[in-house]
């Protein structure tokens, strides 16, 4: 289970997800070295573009949807037509085990859900995964937006640039993982935000502080999942999220400061996050302009910015 969410805000459209995987057999690759058989950090990348102007998410049997979302873009690049794309994820999420949010820029500006071999579009809000986290987040940005309106921030950004809305949205998101980063027992870790437009489709770079741990609190203070008292910094640490000044290409980077490296999201290629040792956020720069190139991914010049922020 996961949460992946997508909104539409005018030709804009706002895709956002979580990292956390579970594995309850026990065989991830760095299972042994976790307190349980989850993995927030790094995760995988549950979201990412598949060519300039379409960009998928998934729920579900992510090796499953990893090797059939391969395929996909194989086939994208070598010339498949928006109408091959769903008539491919409508097969994959025919068994009931993988659900799929794909967004367009295509045919204009559409969010597409993929489920049982069904598929509907035509909302400006369409989600997957976990219920519960759709009922925090809506109450998140009702938080975030009121923040925003006490300070006084003035918004006056052209709609080709974000709205307002778009903003709070963005903030709920981000906050909402930072302030629990194990929301439930199935969403949890890094917040992905992944920004489709006419220009392109491309990841938002963020940077935060992450704290790994699952708490529990209660009365008698915080516990851990075996009610051992814990103290919440003690395993907090700080990350950068980069995804590069290339659009259109399925791949992000991840550098903490504290793992002495960065990791390297490909999903095209690997499964699992690359761990590049003794990388700092340039050389991970670096690398990802490489790998984008590679995969197809370009520069796009946006028309002047026409803006006014007032605080």
């Amino acid at each position: 289970m996961t949460f992946i969410m997508a909104q539409r805000f005018g030709k804009r459209i706002l895709l956002l997800a979580d990292t956390k995987i579970s594995d309850p057999s026990g065989v991830l690759r760095r299972a042994e070295r976790l307190p349980h058989a989850h993995n927030y950090v790094p995760g995988r990348l549950k979201i990412f573009p598949l060519n300039l102007y379409l960009s998928v998410g998934y729920a579900g049997r992510s090796g499953k949807a990893l090797n059939d979302l391969r395929a996909l873009k194989k086939s994208l690049d070598d010339g498949a037509t928006l109408s091959h794309c769903l008539q491919v994820l409508r097969s994959s999420s025919a068994a009931g085990d993988i659900d799929y949010l794909l967004i367009s820029h295509v045919e204009g500006a559409e969010i597409y859900k993929i489920a049982n071999g069904s598929v509907a579009f035509g909302q400006t809000v369409q989600w997957i995964g976990d219920a519960e986290i759709a009922v925090l987040l809506q109450s998140a940005v009702q938080s975030a937006r009121g923040l925003r309106e006490a300070s006084g921030w003035e918004w006056d950004f052209d709609p080709e640039y974000g709205t307002v809305e778009e903003h709070d949205l963005s903030a709920a998101w981000t906050n909402l993982l930072l302030s629990a980063p194990t929301l439930t027992p199935s969403v949890g870790g890094i917040p992905i935000r992944l920004l489709g437009s006419p220009y392109g489709h491309s990841f938002a770079n963020i940077a935060g502080v992450y704290n790994p741990a699952t708490f529990i609190m209660t009365s008698n203070g915080i516990t851990d999942e075996g009610g051992r008292p814990v103290n919440p910094l003690d395993s907090q640490y700080g990350f950068s999220f980069l995804g590069g000044a290339e659009r259109g290409a399925p791949v992000a980077g991840l550098w903490l400061q504290e793992s002495g490296g960065a990791y390297l999201y490909d999903p095209i290629t690997n499964d699992e996050a690359i761990f590049l040792r003794g990388c700092d956020d340039q050389g991970l720069a670096t690398k990802l302009k490489e790998r984008a190139l590679k995969l197809g991914g370009r520069v796009i010049d946006l028309p002047p910015l026409d803006c006014q922020i007032t605080i």
